[in-house]
């Protein structure tokens, strides 16, 4: 399982993770300005952390997904974005 972060501070993230004994195992830019690590905490199920610093607008992408989760009544499964 995989536990996702979002930051505004890609260095400072990666900083955190070191100190903590963190390895970066995989790193991406991210289209539109974004950046992210996949960095793995322990080797434990469960210890491999997603940390994304995102471009411009995912945020906001993130909560339309999130409220229209929170509406959903579970038919029409099949959404169309924008």
């Amino acid at each position: 399982m995989t536990k996702g972060v979002l930051v505004d501070d890609m260095n400072a993230a990666r900083s955190v993770c070191a100190t903590v004994g963190g390895t970066v195992l995989q790193e991406a830019l991210v289209p539109g300005g974004g950046e992210v690590i996949y960095v793995d905490t322990g080797g434990a199920p469960g210890s491999l952390i997603e940390v994304l610093k995102p471009a411009p607008g995912t945020r906001e992408f993130f909560k339309m997904m999130r409220e229209a989760h929170r509406s959903w009544d579970g038919s029409d499964a099949v959404r169309s974005l924008g």
